[in-house]
């Protein structure tokens, strides 16, 4: 049950915030970028075309991260 909560709970932020920080690593550092974002139950796309340079930084380097939810209260 508190997995279920919990999902409910992530899937309600992820579908309140279209707008996010991407973040790949370009030369052993943080490259970040506002991307917009949708998702399919717990799995997050960003539409790109394939030949940019963050795909690139991702075929070198898969680690990424992204950023949702921020609401200006601290």
């Amino acid at each position: 049950m508190a997995n279920q909560n919990l999902k409910k709970q992530v899937i309600n932020i992820i579908s309140g915030h279209r707008t996010g920080v991407f973040s790949s690593v370009e030369n052993n550092k943080p490259h970040s970028r506002y991307m917009t974002f949708y998702h399919e139950d717990l799995t997050l796309y960003s539409p790109t075309q394939m030949d940019t340079e963050k795909m690139d930084e991702i075929e070198k380097k898969p680690h990424v991260s992204v950023l949702l939810g921020y609401e200006e209260k601290g």
